[in-house]
Order: structure tokens, then C-alpha cells, then sequence
């Protein structure tokens, strides 16, 4: 069911957006989304558990966020996100649906409900919940950084916000225009929690340097 739901938020959206049901069937759908994201969380929350539980002593390289935030910070930041990934998960999939429905009432007015939007914002955010939760897996273990990284983030993001507009229009049956503009603001929340946490381990950030002088440098 789950790759079928899948699928049809990438190519069949009639399946999924022409008929909304009432109630919408928030649990059902939340469930969809966390089957999606979890998984590849679940295995860095359990590396990263089994890292601060270790006795070996702790190597941090200075990094380009250090510039901005100092290093015990934003190690403290790093792995505070990564364990309420679930909490934001759900809080993702509510404000995202509030701010579209609440650009969809002053553009025009929606003709289906707020649980319709939330609904139809986070189906098609499902397959860039996915996207994100694969890419952080070797985003944390290094092998995907710099350019490279913003780069599969930034096409995430683009590509999510066609879905979430189409899932909009069908939705609500608006014109592209408005389903564009009203899919920006719940991608923007997306694209910017995503990217602010890749920013928090990246060894190289685009335009950000690591600090020249830090008093936690170790030679």
C-alpha cells in the first residue's frame, strides 16, 4: 500500500487528489509519511546513540557552521535535530498544511477544508521526505558534502514543490498560478529545515568558510 501511494503521488495524482475523503484520514496518512522518513533516521539516531554513549574521546573537525556558531553549539544542535526528526515530522506535516491553506484563503479562498490541504501538502511532500531521510545518511557519514549535497537538496526542494502544487490545484481545483504561490510557503518550511541541518555537519558549505582561528582547534 505504501509503495502504491507512492507511486501515485509521483505520476497518477487523480488517484490521490480528484477524490478527498471526508474525514480526512489524518493518522492513515501521517503513518504513510513516517514509513517513508523514519527508517533511514532510525539507523543514524542509532549510530549517533551508540556514539555519545561511547567512553572514546570525541574529534570534532572545525567546520564552516563553526564560523557562525560556535562548535559545542552547534554539535549540541546537530544531534538535538536529529532526534526530534519524528516530533518535526508531524509538526512538518500540520504547519505545512496550515500556511498552505491559509495562502490559498488570502488569494481567493479554498473550496475544500484545512485537512483537505494538509492532506493534499503532505502527499506530495512524501517523496522528498524520502529524498531527504536517503540523503542524510551519507551526508552524516561524509560521503555526500559541499556543492554536491546543496545540490540533491536544492532539486528535492523544486521537485517537492511542483508535487505539493499539483497536489493543490487538484485539490482545491485553482489555477496553477495560485497553486504555485500557495505551495511555496509549506516548501520553503521544508527546504529550510532540511538544508539547516545539512549545514550543521557539512564539511563544506557553498559561500562559508570554516574559522581560521577557533579556541577549540586541536593541531
Amino acid at each position: 500500500a505504501c509503495g502504491r501511494t507512492l507511486r501515485a503521488a509521483l505520476v497518477d495524482p487523480a488517484a490521490l487528489f480528484d477524490r478527498v475523503p471526508d474525514p480526512v484520514p489524518h493518522g492513515l496518512i501521517l503513518r504513510f509519511l513516517a514509513t517513508l522518513r523514519l527508517p533511514p533516521w532510525a539507523l543514524l539516531a542509532l549510530a549517533e546513540l551508540a556514539h555519545l554513549t561511547s567512553d572514546a574521546p570525541e574529534v570534532q573537525p572545525l567546520l564552516p557552521i563553526h564560523g557562525v556558531i560556535e562548535a559545542p553549539l552547534a554539535r549540541a544542535l546537530s544531534v538535538w535535530l536529529l532526534f526530534m526528526v519524528p516530533v518535526g515530522l508531524f509538526a512538518l506535516y500540520f504547519f505545512a498544511g496550515l500556511l498552505a491553506h491559509l495562502g490559498l484563503v488570502l488569494t481567493g479562498g479554498a473550496s475544500r477544508s484545512i485537512g483537505a490541504t494538509m492532506r493534499a501538502v503532505g502527499l506530495g511532500m512524501a517523496p522528498g521526505l524520502l529524498v531527504v531521510g536517503l540523503a542524510e545518511l551519507p551526508l552524516r557519514f561524509g560521503a555526500l558534502d559541499g556543492a554536491p549535497a546543496f545540490g540533491v537538496l536544492a532539486a528535492t526542494a523544486l521537485a517537492t514543490w511542483l508535487l505539493v502544487t499539483r497536489g493543490v490545484v487538484r485539490t482545491h481545483h485553482v489555477g496553477w498560478l495560485r497553486g504555485a504561490v500557495t505551495g511555496l510557503l509549506p516548501v520553503v518550511l521544508f527546504a529550510a529545515g532540511s538544508m539547516g541541518r545539512a549545514t550543521l555537519v557539512m564539511h563544506e558549505v557553498p559561500g562559508l568558510e570554516p574559522p581560521s582561528e577557533s579556541p577549540y582547534y586541536i593541531p
